[in-house]
């Protein structure tokens, strides 16, 4: 179980801030109702019993694959430096990573706009390619098919920043009693740190996951792998301490081990050397298994 000191809590609003990210796009993916009924009894099947959904424009598009990409590439990264804090896709950023996560959100932020102006200007070309190509007469419906302007609409990107609470503040509210402060305080700290609690959960997983597929991976000699598998450790090794805005020293302690083992294993011996694989998997389980005393999946 990850445990938050009441201090972290109480300043969390100076360490960290809720970062919130909200992407819209073309949805390429239609539903035809019409096909759908005319497969499934073709097929003998029920009228309602499949669904035919299908790409208005062809996915293997230039401007297609670029708005796609881009779109992945933001939400991984806005992810990928974060961890969740609550159920409206609030997420906590440390204060530490503010100046360089700014800075590279713009630009992926950016690229995507980006990509978004092309997919627009070539929009004419992309419907005009479904109707005579990618799905021909039959299936092509231009009615389905948002006007450019409607397509604007479609796309966007807002990203803002709001401060955590704190049961601190409390104490700035006036014509209430110093009782009545204290007890807004405390549950404001409350639940702050429960939220806190639950979002720290997920660096523990993510360093969880990674170390067990090192682990799944190497204890079968017949598993190939790419270096991937451990380049992707090492970049999370590296974003872990942005990511433990909960001060858990325990987290601290396990990826400090995986830096000065699993991190340095060569990729060429392990693919060769049967032996340094196996003692491999071993360092690897090791971690496993102490991880288990902190966190459970």
């Amino acid at each position: 179980m990850v445990t938050i000191s009441p201090n972290v809590v109480r300043s969390l609003g100076e360490k960290a801030m809720v970062s919130r990210l909200s992407i819209s796009k073309f949805g390429n993916q239609k539903f035809d109702r019409k096909i759908s009924r005319e497969t499934n009894i073709r097929l003998g099947a029920e009228a309602d019993s499949g669904r035919y959904n299908k790409p208005l424009v062809n996915r293997k598009a230039p401007a297609m694959v670029r708005v796609t990409k881009t779109y992945g590439l933001l939400r991984k990264y806005h992810s990928d430096y974060t961890i969740p804090y609550d159920d409206n896709g609030g997420r906590l950023l440390a204060a530490t990573h503010y100046t360089d996560f700014c800075r590279d959100l713009r630009g992926y932020i950016e690229a995507f706009e980006q990509a978004s102006r092309d997919f627009i200007d070539a929009w004419d070309r992309l419907v005009d390619e479904a109707e005579k190509k990618h799905l021909g007469s039959r299936v092509f419906k231009r009615s389905e098919y948002p006007t450019k302007d409607e397509l604007k609409d479609m796309f966007g990107v807002r990203h803002s920043f709001e401060v955590v609470p704190s049961g601190g503040n409390a104490y700035d509210i006036r014509d209430i009693s110093d009782d009545d402060r204290e007890r807004i305080a405390k549950a404001i700290d409350t639940q702050v740190g429960e939220k806190l609690q639950d979002s720290m959960r997920e660096p523990w997983k993510r360093l969880h996951d990674a170390v067990a597929r090192v682990v799944d991976t190497l204890s079968d000699p017949e598993k190939g792998f790419h270096k991937t598998m451990i380049t992707k450790l090492v970049d999370l090794v590296n974003v872990m301490p942005a990511l433990n805005i909960g001060e858990d020293p325990n987290l601290d302690s396990l990826t400090n081990d995986i830096r000065n083992s699993l991190v340095h294993f060569d990729i060429t011996d392990l693919k060769s050397d049967k032996y340094y694989r196996q003692d491999a998997a071993a360092d690897a389980q090791k971690i496993l298994d102490d991880m288990g005393a902190f966190f459970t999946p």
